[in-house]
């Protein structure tokens, strides 16, 4: 413990570093309290079996401590308390194997300031951030919000020393994590994070999103000189013809977010392959550019709310197949649509009130398995409840189920993008409006 009690009082201390840049001065933060902090909590924890007694030790020596960048951490990724002690007490081999690397805050730290000063040279532009090394529970690696760069130790900190062997499939993103060598590319992690202080917030779109991601991958791998680890960049330019059509496809869908950026749950079988796409786009972008400088300053102050400007950086790449304005005017005629109801016009009021059986029909053959209904404008006391659900046709090209109507009332249900057709592609929302007669 006296170890960690010096390494508290020397390394865990804020730690200035002064970049001179145009004759300015510069400081960026450094906070490395939270790991000792965490060490504490944790070693006292072990030594209990007071199930109490671990939730105070966690929240007076660790969580009551957090620096403003921890509270940052425990608030984006929405950890618990129990959350970390269900960490702490099922995975001791690889938390004793990632402690010795968490003793070396001076030269992490150094290898954060060489990153920062690097971006510094390319983008003068750049403001100051303060730097947070963070204890998570296995859902971030790094995160860059508003002036806060928030490291996630757990992964951030490992190598190929790291003891990964109690995490289960379920876990495999931990043990995929490790195995790139983290240490290695502590440099391009912060790059990448810090980047993201600089940036304008995407709109939630898939498009924005891997621009965001990709546009800060691509500076951190052409500061540092280190390709990028991550097994979409392999899958990717081996498969770029398959995944440029997928995701021209799905562009502009929201609901498949998780296929290009969080998830492995797709018909790719990687992750992040929104990296590798927003990425390749940055990359054309700069290397077109006679002006390299400028060319980072643009990508790293996009205005994602411009759609004019995002259409001329990623237009001008010709990466996509033809213009986002043609894709989205296909994406558009590609989503199926409701023709109308098989037992009444729509926006009618006067709909006979003993119709028991609603039919919807559509323009294309739907997923069953993707379907929801939603109240309309005026809430539930005027929503049209299903009875009974029937379910779709043999084709699949209409929708039944059977209701109960009064009369001289105003009914509605709103039909939202839940519903898919079997290609995959998201309905138009629907409202149903109508009124019963007397």
């Amino acid at each position: 413990m006296m170890e960690i009690n010096r390494f508290t009082i020397v390394l865990a201390l804020t730690m200035i570093f002064l970049l001179q840049s145009c004759g300015k001065t510069s400081e960026i933060e450094i906070v490395n309290s939270d790991i000792a902090n965490f060490w504490i909590a944790y070693d006292k924890i072990r030594a209990t079996n007071d199930t109490v007694k671990k939730r105070k030790l966690l929240k007076q020596h660790f969580i009551d401590k957090a620096s403003a960048g921890q509270k940052k951490m425990f608030e984006v990724r929405n950890y618990t308390v129990e959350e970390y002690l269900d960490v702490i007490e099922k995975y001791p081999k690889f938390w004793n194997s990632l402690r010795p690397n968490t003793k070396n805050f001076e030269e992490h730290n150094k290898e954060v300031l060489k990153a920062i000063s690097k971006l510094k040279a390319v983008y003068p532009e750049m403001k100051k951030s303060s730097v947070y090394f963070t204890m998570g529970a296995f859902r971030s690696p790094g995160t860059g919000i508003d002036s806060t760069l928030i490291l996630g130790s757990e992964f951030a900190l490992g190598n190929l020393e790291i003891n990964t062997t109690e995490f289960k499939r379920t876990k495999d993103h931990i043990v995929d994590y490790h195995k790139i060598d983290p240490l290695k590319y502590l440099q391009s992690l912060s790059i990448h994070e810090y980047i993201h202080t600089q940036q304008n917030y995407p709109v939630y779109n898939i498009l924005s999103w891997t621009l965001y991601e990709g546009i800060a991958e691509f500076i951190g791998t052409q500061i540092t000189e280190q390709a990028s680890p991550w097994s979409a960049f392999t899958y990717g330019p081996e498969n770029e013809d398959f995944v440029k059509e997928v995701f021209e496809s799905q562009m502009f869908d929201s609901g498949n977010m998780d296929n290009w950026l969080w998830s492995a749950n797709n018909q790719f079988g990687h992750r992040d392959l929104g990296y590798y796409i927003g990425y390749s786009i940055a990359k054309i972008h700069y290397e077109k550019s006679s002006n390299k400088k400028q060319a980072i300053k643009e990508l790293i102050e996009l205005d994602y709310e411009n759609e004019v400007a995002v259409e001329r950086i990623v237009d001008d790449t010709k990466f996509f197949s033809i213009s986002l304005k043609e894709l989205y005017a296909k994406y558009e005629l590609e989503r199926p649509k409701v023709l109308g109801i098989k037992q009444f016009k729509n926006g009618s009021i006067e709909v006979d009130p003993s119709i028991s059986l609603v039919t919807i029909k559509f323009s294309a053959p739907m997923n069953p398995n993707y379907r929801g209904f939603d109240f309309g404008p005026l809430g539930e006391e005027n929503a049209m409840k299903l009875h009974k659900f029937i379910g779709f046709s043999k084709d699949s090209t209409s929708l039944s189920f059977h209701v109960k109507l009064e009369p001289n009332k105003r009914y509605q249900l709103q039909l939202p993008h839940k519903f898919k057709s079997n290609k995959g592609f998201r309905m138009k929302p629907y409202l149903i409006d109508f009124a019963t007669s007397n």
